[in-house]
């Protein structure tokens, strides 16, 4: 089931309370929110973008119009902004190639990718935090990279 507006605000403000300082978000969105815009999803929290990465699926999904090809993980970080310090990988690019390895979920994310993001903002041990895990991709991406999960989904 997709989310309403007013749900993903309600989450993003809730994650914002529990988010440490310089602590990140990565939020998956399509390519209508992006264009559309997410500001009114950041109202009243402390959050802003800081980065974008564009994950080309190699392989074509659904759309009312294109056949998309394309999702984008939008990096948002809580005040103070800072990347010194805190972001520790420069390797990870700006669009990233990636086959899905898990599947059964209409939305799977690649594991890598997370794996990349996780290790550049966190340290062996930390929490990583999913309340829309969906497919779980993160699950294994944390445990991969010595992450401890915390998730849930509708469904699981």
């Amino acid at each position: 089931m997709q989310m309403s507006e007013d749900i993903i605000g309600r989450f993003i403000r809730g994650i914002d309370r529990v988010l440490i300082p310089s602590g990140h978000l990565f939020l998956w969105v399509d390519k209508f929110h992006l264009c559309q815009g997410i500001g009114n999803w950041l109202d009243e929290t402390s959050l802003s973008i800081v980065d974008l990465v564009t994950w080309d699926k190699d392989t074509f999904g659904m759309g009312y119009r294109t056949r998309r090809r394309g999702e984008y993980c939008i990096v948002l970080q809580r005040e103070p902004r800072k990347a010194k310090g805190v972001w520790t990988a420069h390797n990870i690019p700006d669009v990233v190639r990636e086959k899905i390895t898990q599947r059964g979920h209409t939305h799977a994310k690649p594991v890598g990718l997370q794996g990349d993001l996780l290790s550049a903002v966190s340290n062996e041990g930390d929490y990583v935090i999913d309340p829309a895990a969906g497919s779980f991709s993160v699950l294994t991406a944390a445990e991969s990279h010595g992450r401890t999960f915390l998730g849930c989904d509708l469904n699981g």
